[in-house]
């Protein structure tokens, strides 16, 4: 039988409303999926990885985030912006009004949190925040930086923010990368090299380098990971939270680097005592939720749903 989609208004904390689109089955439903879209993609460009899980009976739900609505051609005129203050607990809220949305439509299912990269980083803080709603979280290509790299930044972006003001556009990513790109490109001599090119393009869709950020949500973002890195709050999640940990380990510089914050994020976790899970793969592409399936990563998202799904009798 046919996947069913549609979309529809929730209202936020704020009286903001969020576009949510839902993709269900005919199926006897054994789960759902909330993933975070924070990503250079639009919501629909998850339409196909929707729908494979929804052959697997499970139903996936993704919103448009605070101030990640608008696509890349404008958001490089109007760069993305949060709130004047807190603007990253707004969106934390917000994930907290979609689940509680599943919730009370769908209670007898087993709710499952997904985030990838920069996704990650407001997963975290909204397991820290509200662990007891949802089931099992699922981290992928995690982001945390160490503490004197969020607070010299977070200095920065505060200089930056006093002088040039809240919405000042921060360009300074994508023309770092593009230097680093020029630079790979003269070492390699060769232009045409498909591999590396290939690799230009998906780090391209990075949103930390295809979104264009004001100082104050990017300054949001680092404030959200100093939250996260607070010992005291980590001991906020509640230690039966399944926790599934995806790292990609391949020859390039950025996915090692994700690698590794998994690998700290997997002993902070398990130093307080949390029930985490860590699984790495060898030359995988950095987007796990894309158009194209991504065999391993899709099975282990599913292998983790089925394991704590076992509770619920449906």
């Amino acid at each position: 039988m046919k996947e069913l989609a549609y979309n529809f208004q929730i209202q936020a904390i704020d009286g903001r409303e969020i576009k949510t689109y839902i993709w269900i089955t005919n199926k006897q439903p054994k789960a759902v999926i909330h993933l975070i879209a924070t990503g250079a993609e639009q919501i629909l460009s998850y339409t196909k990885f929707a729908k494979r899980m929804n052959k697997q009976n499970i139903i996936v739900i993704c919103s448009s985030l605070k101030g990640f609505e608008k696509p890349d051609e404008i958001s490089s005129k109007d760069p993305v912006f949060f709130n004047y203050f807190n603007g990253w607990k707004l969106i934390v809220e917000e994930l907290k009004s979609v689940n509680d949305y599943v919730k009370k439509t769908y209670k007898h299912l087993p709710l499952f949190l997904i985030a990838h990269a920069l996704g990650s980083i407001f997963a975290k803080a909204y397991a820290i925040k509200y662990s007891e709603t949802i089931d099992g979280l699922i981290l992928s290509s995690f982001i945390e930086f160490n503490k004197l790299n969020l607070l010299v930044n977070n200095l920065w972006l505060f200089l930056i923010e006093i002088s040039a003001g809240k919405k000042y556009p921060c360009t300074f990513k994508q023309n770092l990368f593009l230097k680093r790109f020029k630079r790979l490109m003269k070492k390699e001599r060769n232009i045409e090299n498909n591999e590396i090119f290939k690799k230009y393009l998906e780090l391209m869709q990075d949103p930390l380098l295809t979104k264009v950020f004001s100082v104050c949500a990017l300054r949001d973002v680092y404030k959200c990971m100093i939250f996260n890195n607070l010992t005291n709050n980590i001991k906020f999640i509640r230690q039966n939270l399944p926790i599934l940990l995806l790292a990609n380990n391949n020859s390039y510089t950025k996915p090692q680097m994700y690698a590794k914050m998994s690998e700290n994020q997997l002993k902070t976790l398990l130093k307080n005592d949390c029930f985490a899970h860590y699984i790495i793969f060898d030359n995988s592409k950095d987007k796990v939720f894309d158009e194209q399936i991504n065999t391993d990563l899709e099975q282990n998202i599913m292998w983790f749903i089925n394991k704590y799904s076992k509770k619920f009798d449906w």
